[in-house]
């Protein structure tokens, strides 16, 4: 080590313990500030010691949020009346003096005395523009809109690595196991949080399958908490198309998030209690509805047997008597239409037998009468008449016979011509009929000739020799 400083190295710097270190900072720091100091300031994350009776607090600047802890012990508080008047966003002014707190070498002011300065420009302008809001209707219970009884999903805006979001998919999971969980990831704190929660709830207010939406963040200071006062935040949850739970902060904490949502809930724990049911309690109220309509049914049931029982045999008595009734009046009828038909058809019988005697009487006469004249005419005209009426019907027999004779295709065989006909039967009576290579049969007066089209030859001028279509005379 010597030879180190005989080559002109630099000595070694005093080694510190840490106390050592911890102390000189302390004294440096106390003994730079003469006391008392005075520092105007906000109060935030204001904290009360339920044990020692000590408060514990932070000293925000309003412009540039610059801040100091401070602590106000229990023996000090006695001498200031303003005490229990103090509350997050105050602005006050502070007597005391300046110390560190070695353990964590935090510098921070011992308060010994606490003077209200006004309310804190935080809490003014808060309290502004939830006047405003206010005036809009944005607070109005009437535009709040009902939960859900049993969502399909539940939208949850939050930080994704915070606490509140942990708490939450824990209650809604041991509540209902299969509910489905849509997370919007985003800032809850810092100048880019209102931002970031606005594009979050936009997202999962749009989301199908989302039907509520819980806000949340977990507790925090005022300045913690400030993004939630935002007034783009706040619009955006009166515009969000589902319903909105807000879950920011402790039971304590308010924010203007909580009149705008349609349902605060006092922690992000209690938000998903309020949004998700119980599944165990849904199933064991079914159960309960289940067997009380199970009861109502058979209770109606035999209600309306005991009714349909009654009626019935009122109605097959009914039935019984009206068609007893029916019966005894069918009966009469038939017996009144059986003494009808048998008058009527007795005086019809006897008016066929008087027509009948009046036909017969008339025809005798008319016989008797025809006999008469018949005796009377000369028996050589009768037959002169008789022998022209034959032979005027034997003339017309013979001349029908020989039309029909004429009219027999073997007399026109016998007079030297012959019919053409096809395979299928039909009588060729146009060379545009046939074809070459079709098979034909010719018909003479001894017989049939079988033949086959070698050529066809169309001419506009009829054959001469031919006496109609189909027909052709031998020897032409």
């Amino acid at each position: 080590m010597g030879g180190l400083h005989d080559h002109g190295e630099p000595p070694l710097p005093r080694v510190w313990s840490v106390a050592e270190l911890v102390r000189r900072i302390t004294s440096l720091i106390e003994q730079g500030f003469p006391d008392p100091v005075c520092v105007e300031g906000e109060i935030s994350n204001l904290r009360r010691q339920p044990h020692s009776g000590h408060m514990y607090f932070s000293l925000v600047d309003a412009d540039t949020r610059v801040q100091i802890q401070a602590v106000w012990f229990r023996s000090w508080q006695f001498h200031s009346p303003s005490a229990s008047e103090l509350k997050d966003g105050q602005r006050v002014r502070v007597v005391g003096e300046i110390g560190t707190y070695e353990p964590r070498s935090e510098y921070q002011i011992r308060v010994w005395k606490v003077e209200l300065a006004g309310r804190g420009a935080l809490l003014e302008a808060l309290e502004r523009l939830k006047k405003k809001l206010e005036a809009e209707g944005l607070f109005d219970p009437a535009r709040k809109r009902p939960l859900p009884r049993l969502p399909r999903g539940v939208g949850v805006v939050t930080s994704p690595t915070g606490a509140a979001l942990r708490d939450i998919v824990r209650t809604i999971r041991r509540r209902f196991p299969n509910m489905r969980i849509v997370v919007a990831p985003c800032r809850v704190q810092g100048e880019e949080a209102p931002a970031e929660i606005v594009r979050a709830l936009g997202l999962v207010g749009r989301c199908s399958a989302v039907d509520v939406v819980i806000v949340a963040r977990g507790g925090g200071s005022v300045e913690d908490l400030w993004a939630f006062n935002d007034e783009t935040v706040v619009r955006a949850v009166v515009a969000c198309p589902r319903p909105v739970v807000s879950g920011v902060g402790h039971e304590t904490d308010v924010t203007l998030t909580d009149f705008a949502a349609d349902l605060r809930a006092s922690t992000p724990t209690a938000a998903a209690e309020l949004v998700v049911p119980n599944r165990g309690e849904l199933e064991r109220e079914v159960v309960q509805w289940s067997r009380r309509l199970s009861r109502s049914l058979q209770h109606a049931r035999d209600v309306y047997r005991e009714r349909l029982q009654r009626a019935r045999n009122s109605l097959h008595y009914v039935v019984e008597r009206h068609i007893g009734q029916r019966r005894e009046r069918v009966t009469r009828l038939q017996e009144r239409l059986r003494h009808r038909v048998r008058d009527r058809m007795a005086r019809w019988r006897q008016h066929w037998d008087d027509l009948g005697r009046r036909a017969r009487e008339a025809l005798r006469v008319r016989a008797s009468r025809a006999r008469e004249r018949l005796q009377a005419y000369p028996i050589e005209r009768v037959s002169a008449a008789v022998g022209r009426i034959v032979s005027g019907q034997r003339s017309a027999l013979g001349w029908i016979d020989a039309r029909l004779r004429a009219l027999d295709p073997r007399e026109v065989l016998r007079r030297g011509y012959s019919i053409t006909q096809r395979s299928d039967g039909r009588v060729l009576t146009s060379v545009a009929l046939a074809k070459t290579g079709e098979f034909l049969v010719t018909f003479v007066r001894d017989g049939r000739i079988e033949s086959t089209v070698q050529a066809v030859h169309p001419n506009s001028d009829p054959t001469p020799g031919t006496s109609g279509p189909g027909l052709t005379q031998e020897g032409s």
